[in-house]
C-alpha cells in the first residue's frame, strides 16, 4: 500500500469500539497518524462508543457509527480510497456491510491474532504485528494471502515520567507512602488478562519485605476476591479505573516494579 499523495488520499479506519483497549488505541493512533501526514482520515466504530471518540473529535477526525444511517450515507458520498480494518471484534456481516458502502476502496487490515480473517480474500494485504505473528499467520493459512509486518504505532507523547510532585500526589491520594515499594498491574477488566498467581507472588515477596505494596488497577472480580482473602489484604490497593493518558502516566510513574501475569498470551508482545 503506497500513499503517493497524502492530501488526496481518503482513509477510513474501522474498529469495533471507541473504548480504552489496545485495539482501540492502535486504531486511534493510525487515524491520527494518517491525519498528521495529510490524509483525509476518518474513523468508524462498528459496535460501541467510548472515551476515545472525544479524543478523535478533538483531533478534528470525523467519527462514524455503522448503525447510524446518516453516517453510512456520508461514507458512501465521501468514497474512501482505503479502508483499514482492525480485525479484533469485527463480525463478517459488519465487514461486508462496510464493503458495500465502499465498493471502490482498497481494503487492508491489522490482523490482531494472526489467523486469516473470514474476509481474507477481499483484502489487498493483511498486516501482522511482528515476525512471530507473520509466521503464525502463514502457518495457519490454507492459502497464500499477501501479508506484511506492520507493528502498532505508538504515540510517544503519551509516554513520559511524571514529575516527582505528581508522583507524590498520586501515591498520597491512594494512601501510599514515599517509602513504600510498589509492585503494580494495570489492565482491562477481563479474566484472561489476569491471573491469581499475581497475588501468590506478592504474598511470597511481602513475607520478606515489610514495606511492599501491591497496586491493582481495573482487575476482574476473581482477582479482587483473591486479594480480599489474602493475609496481606491491607497492603493491597485497588483502583477501579484510570481515566486519560496523563492520569495513566501518574499511575505508571508511581509503580516501582510492573508485574504482568496473565492466563492468555498476547500476539503483540514484541
Amino acid at each position: 500500500m503506497k500513499i503517493t499523495d497524502p492530501k488526496k488520499t481518503k482513509i477510513l479506519t474501522v474498529v469495533y469500539s471507541f473504548g480504552k483497549g489496545g485495539t482501540e488505541r492502535a486504531a486511534q493512533n493510525f487515524a491520527t497518524g494518517y491525519s498528521e501526514i495529510g490524509c483525509d482520515s476518518r474513523i468508524l466504530s462498528t459496535k460501541l462508543d467510548g472515551p476515545r471518540r472525544h479524543y478523535l473529535e478533538n483531533w478534528g477526525i470525523p467519527v462514524y457509527f455503522l448503525g447510524n444511517f446518516n453516517n453510512c450515507q456520508e461514507i458512501i458520498d465521501w468514497r474512501p480510497d482505503i479502508v483499514h480494518i482492525h480485525s479484533h471484534g469485527l463480525d463478517p456481516e459488519e465487514f461486508y456491510n462496510i464493503h458495500e458502502l465502499c465498493p471502490m476502496a482498497k481494503f487492508v487490515e491489522t490482523n490482531v491474532f494472526s489467523r486469516p480473517s473470514p474476509w481474507a480474500k477481499q483484502l489487498l494485504i493483511s498486516f501482522q504485528l511482528s515476525q512471530w505473528c507473520g509466521w503464525l499467520f502463514a502457518k495457519r493459512s490454507n492459502h497464500k494471502y499477501k501479508s506484511a509486518i506492520l507493528p502498532n504505532p505508538v504515540d510517544t507523547e503519551a509516554y513520559c515520567r511524571a514529575s516527582p510532585e505528581r508522583r507524590s500526589s498520586f501515591r498520597s491520594h491512594y494512601g501510599l507512602l514515599e517509602t513504600d515499594l510498589i509492585i503494580g498491574r494495570v489492565g482491562q477488566n477481563f479474566e484472561g488478562k489476569w491471573s491469581s498467581i499475581l497475588i501468590d507472588v506478592f504474598e511470597e515477596i511481602r513475607a520478606k519485605i515489610n514495606n511492599l505494596k501491591l497496586l491493582l488497577v481495573n482487575p476482574p472480580q476473581s482477582i479482587l476476591d483473591r486479594a480480599l482473602g489474602s493475609e496481606y489484604s491491607n497492603d493491597i490497593v485497588h483502583i477501579h479505573r484510570i481515566d486519560g493518558d496523563m492520569a495513566l502516566v501518574d499511575c505508571y510513574s508511581s509503580i516501582d516494579v510492573f508485574v504482568l501475569i496473565a492466563r492468555q498470551g498476547e500476539s503483540f508482545g514484541m
